[in-house]
């Protein structure tokens, strides 16, 4: 019988280190010695592993353990991780500059302005466009928008303003650079800016929307195109006359498109005349087409009047005027002089109607009380003291003239006179003596003999007075003061309305005489007539009451009539009215249809169906405003001869 040894296969014996795993695996199973310990399962690995393909004789059955990777130092890991970001940066901007040929974007499109930054007034700015397209595809039609301030104009036509411009390219090329050149002549004060906005707008070809690039350019006026030059005393006494003389010259070398000039008279400054005559007003000139070196004078005369030691400013400015001709739209230069009011040895003060003011407005008609002060401001007595107060003007009534105390009247002359003879505090006038004389005057009915109608009418007064102080050497030395004022006549409109029935433009219907919760039509109509001056902005409002229905009928067709049916008011834009209207000319009319349903609270009563109403507008010579009250329908008066008034009163 065989013997077997036993092994321990915890430690192999090294002489069967050869020897294969199956046959050590034989020999532990037939052993008789060797004791078989039991042991609890080993918890099994989900890892799967690969099949032992060798089995090599005397192999060890362990599996061998993974060998852990070397350690890496920071240093290495920080030189690895910045090369691969090396690496990255170098592979995305090697695809940017390579791929940058074929993106299209509006970003690729540059605009840059080139252009001095300051000019002289009137010289010609040529601003430069640069438009650059770096993309690979054309843009197609741009357009170079350019708002322009006030002042620019074509440098071909200076005088036409420019405000916004456009100019359209129909294409710019691929990798094409375009410049165009914008040329304007600006136009305005010494030191002011000058501010543009130009939006290029284009569109890409091969994309669908427009784009715009925005920019803006600014530029500075070094000098005026035009210069003023004026001549006005520094000093005057109240009353005297003054003369201003101004020169307008044009440094400009584009031409200067008839500008304006304009004087701000101060308060107190009485304007007599002037060479050339104004254009409008008496502050307004039109100068006429400059070029350059051309210089005009212009000459106005006038009287100062104001308290001692009192500061007159005149302000003279020139610019270019709007469309209308009228104002100044674009400033170019400006000039003013002050002028000190010194107190007069004899002084002389004049009031109308209680104003002081160098110009008096009489709306409609009605007297004028013409007050004449005097007062002495020296330090001695003045003697032989004489007033006259003299009088112009085509509305002066000479047969009613009244003078105050004992004042004589002259009609041929048309003034009066005072003296020491007739009034005796002007024999002797002590230092610091006053007193006051005058008259009282009316003017004549607007309407003439002959139908027609005064036009401007103005009254000018103008009081002088004159008397003797005793120098120190002991001989009479006359002094005299003189002051004017002007009476402007305000035009005096009328609204003259009718209520018709049978007659007019319409057809109307209804009960007459009107009955109560019965509608009955009639036709409102106005008729507008002027004095003596022209009226601007002409409008006729009323309202209708509640129980009043606006038809809608108008006569004329086309009248700038409306009614609001919110607040029942009607208004009538008539614009100008001349002055002679209604008198000289047909007055200005309108017709209108309402229906009337009168309540039981207005019977046996004329119904109101028109309320007051009011004419406004603004009277151009004496530049005041006007409101006039139109009474309400009930004293409307009727222009149908068989529509009487009875049958306004409401029956049941």
């Amino acid at each position: 019988m065989e013997t077997y040894e036993p092994f321990n296969v915890g430690e192999p014996d090294k002489k069967e280190e050869g020897a294969g795993l199956i046959e050590k695996l034989e020999k532990k199973l037939y052993s008789r010695t060797d004791e078989i310990k039991h042991k609890g399962r080993t918890k099994l690995n989900p890892k799967k592993f690969g099949s032992i393909e060798d089995w090599e004789d005397g192999g060890d059955m362990s599996y061998k353990k993974k060998e852990k990777p070397p350690h890496l130092s920071g240093y290495v890991k920080f030189f690895i991780f910045s090369f691969a970001f090396f690496l990255v940066a170098v592979i995305i901007a090697g695809y940017s500059f390579f791929s940058k040929r074929t993106v299209v974007s509006p970003d690729n499109v540059n605009v840059s302005l080139f252009g001095p930054v300051s000019l002289k007034g009137g010289e010609e700015l040529a601003l430069q466009v640069m438009i650059e397209n770096k993309n690979e595809v054309p843009l197609n039609r741009v357009d170079i928008v350019i708002d322009f301030p006030k002042g620019a104009r074509y440098s071909n036509n200076p005088g036409k303003e420019i405000g916004r411009f456009l100019k359209t390219i129909p294409s710019v090329g691929a990798k094409e650079t375009r410049t165009e050149t914008i040329k304007a002549v600006f136009m305005g004060e010494e030191n002011q800016r000058k501010d543009m906005a130009i939006d290029v707008k284009f569109r890409i070809e091969g994309l669908g929307p427009s784009y715009t690039k925005n920019k803006t350019f600014s530029i500075n006026l070094t000098s005026s195109p035009l210069s003023i030059k004026a001549e006005i005393l520094k000093e005057a006494i109240a009353g005297q006359d003054v003369t201003l003389e101004i020169n307008v010259k044009s440094l400009s070398l584009a031409l200067v498109k008839n500008p304006l000039l304009q004087i701000s008279y101060p308060k107190g400054f009485i304007f007599k005349s002037a060479s050339p005559a104004p254009t409008s007003g008496d502050d307004f000139w039109s100068i006429g087409d400059m070029n350059f070196g051309e210089e005009k004078q212009f000459i106005v005369r006038g009287t100062i009047m104001g308290e001692n030691e009192q500061e007159k400013v005149f302000i003279i400015s020139a610019g270019i005027p709007n469309k209308d001709v009228t104002v100044i739209d674009t400033m170019l230069t400006s000039f003013s002089q002050g002028l000190t009011v010194k107190k007069p040895f004899l002084g002389i003060s004049l009031f109308l109607n209680g104003s002081a003011e160098p110009e008096y407005i009489l709306q409609g008609v009605g007297n004028v009380d013409v007050s004449a002060r005097w007062v002495n401001n020296l330090a001695s007595r003045i003697i032989d003291g004489q007033i006259t107060i003299s009088l112009s003007g085509d509305m002066i009534d000479l047969k009613k003239i009244t003078p105050k105390g004992n004042g004589y009247y002259d009609a041929s002359k048309g003034t009066v006179f005072w003296d020491s003879k007739t009034t005796a505090p002007l024999a002797s006038i002590e230092a610091g003596g006053e007193n006051t004389t005058g008259l009282t005057l009316t003017p004549l009915p607007f309407l003439k003999p002959d139908g027609t109608v005064f036009k401007n009418p103005e009254i000018s007064v103008g009081v002088s007075v004159k008397g003797k102080r005793i120098s120190e050497a002991d001989v009479p030395e006359e002094i005299t003061s003189f002051v004017s004022s002007k009476i402007k006549i305000g035009t005096y409109p009328t609204v003259r309305p009718t209520i018709l029935f049978h007659v007019g433009p319409f057809v109307n219907s209804g009960p007459v005489p009107f009955r109560v919760e019965k509608e009955t039509t009639v036709t409102v109509n106005w008729k507008v007539y002027n004095s003596v001056n022209d009226i601007s902005g002409a409008r006729v409002t009323a309202v209708l009451p509640s129980y009043t229905r606006w038809t809608g009928n108008v006569s004329p067709n086309g009248a700038d009539i409306t009614y609001n049916p919110v607040s029942g008011e009607v208004s009538w834009n008539i614009g100008t009215v001349k002055a002679g209207t209604g008198y000289e000319t047909d007055p200005n009319e309108i017709a209108f249809q309402v229906g009337v349903t009168p309540g039981l609270s207005q019977l046996d009563q004329i119904p109101t169906f028109v309320s007051r109403g009011y004419f406004t507008g603004k009277d151009e010579f004496t530049r005041s405003s006007i409101k006039q009250t139109i009474l309400s329908s009930q004293s409307y008066t009727s222009g149908d001869e068989d529509f009487m008034r009875d049958w306004l009163v409401v029956e049941e």
